[in-house]
């Protein structure tokens, strides 16, 4: 259990660092009229939406390091993030996808909640409780 945790947690990671640093505008490549809807309706200016973006991005990279280390607020800090995401998607307006970014969104909310299911649904749960001052 504990290497299919550490495989899906390193799966995450490297699914967040292709997330990051692949370019924001890359859906508009090919689909200039579509694209110009992207964001439309949204409550968040898009400058202020990519900044969001970026450090929500940097906030799961340090909870999934934090997850494979079995720091003990690593499973309630993901699932804060994944409850905050849920929560803010319908607040972004009009998406435009293309389906290699859509694949990697729904991949990595599937492999949160099977994270968030072995951490605190499986023997891992003991992992997680340290005693204060233990390495």
């Amino acid at each position: 259990m504990r290497d299919l945790f550490k495989f899906m947690v390193l799966l995450l990671l490297f699914i967040e660092l292709i997330w990051l640093f692949v370019p924001r505008d890359w859906a508009y490549f090919g689909h200039d009229m579509a694209a110009g809807w992207n964001g439309a309706g949204g409550v968040l200016s898009d400058e202020v939406y990519r900044i969001w973006s970026i450090s929500y991005s940097v906030a799961l990279l340090v909870v999934y390091f934090a997850l494979y280390n079995y720091i003990k607020w690593a499973p309630r800090a993901l699932l804060v993030l994944v409850c905050i995401d849920l929560a803010t998607t319908s607040f972004l307006g009009i998406s435009v996808f293309t389906g290699f970014d859509l694949f990697l969104y729904k991949l990595i909310l599937i492999c949160s909640g099977a994270v968030l299911a072995m951490a605190y649904f499986s023997d891992l749960k003991k992992d997680f409780v340290r005693k204060v001052g233990s390495a």
